[in-house]
């Protein structure tokens, strides 16, 4: 009598483990299928996003620097970034090239980061959480290179070498087309 109690304990705690592990399996699979696609990156030819104090039409081209106050590779790109700023800070200039940095932080944040590291820029763009899913960058440092109708024609991503670098440069001089 004790052995077919035992055998059907263990039957029906078979059977309980077996179904909650069809549930958990089902659970997941269902939950990766209907999770949100990430937006897809930007790439050249589409359009600059539409925040606040972003008007590409302002000047022939548009460099949008997106970085993070606690990003070591932007950290890291400061040099490059303020030597930019330099290049393009005098009033002619800026109706050539404009650069703008965005930052998804807060604005006391953003405008601190930019005034500690000595960065001169057109536009300081700290963006609200809604304003961040529209932004379409996975990483930072991210650099948009813009015409003045507002299309991207360049995108550089990460602590960028020499030789990027210079083609930011490159990029960035009236006379030459914009990549």
């Amino acid at each position: 009598m004790l052995s077919k109690y035992l055998d059907t304990a263990t039957s029906i705690a078979t059977l309980v483990a077996s179904l909650a592990m069809v549930a958990v399996i089902g659970q997941r699979a269902w939950t990766m299928s209907h999770r949100p696609t990430p937006p897809q990156p930007f790439k050249a030819g589409d359009a600059i996003p539409r925040l606040p104090g972003l008007d590409p039409a302002k000047s022939e081209r548009t460099l949008v620097m997106v970085l993070r106050h606690d990003c070591k590779y932007c950290a890291a790109s400061l040099p490059f970034y303020r030597d930019l700023a330099k290049q393009f800070s005098t009033p002619e200039s800026s109706r050539r090239v404009q650069l703008v940095v965005v930052m998804p932080d807060e604005p006391d944040v953003a405008r601190d980061y930019v005034d500690s590291n000595k960065l001169q820029v057109t536009a300081v763009i700290p963006l609200s959480p809604d304003e961040r899913l529209e932004l379409r960058v996975r990483g930072t440092p991210t650099l948009l290179l813009a015409d003045k109708t507002g299309r991207i024609k360049k995108v550089w991503t990460g602590q960028l070498d020499s030789s990027q670098q210079d083609e930011v440069r490159q990029a960035l001089s009236i006379g030459t087309p914009a990549a």
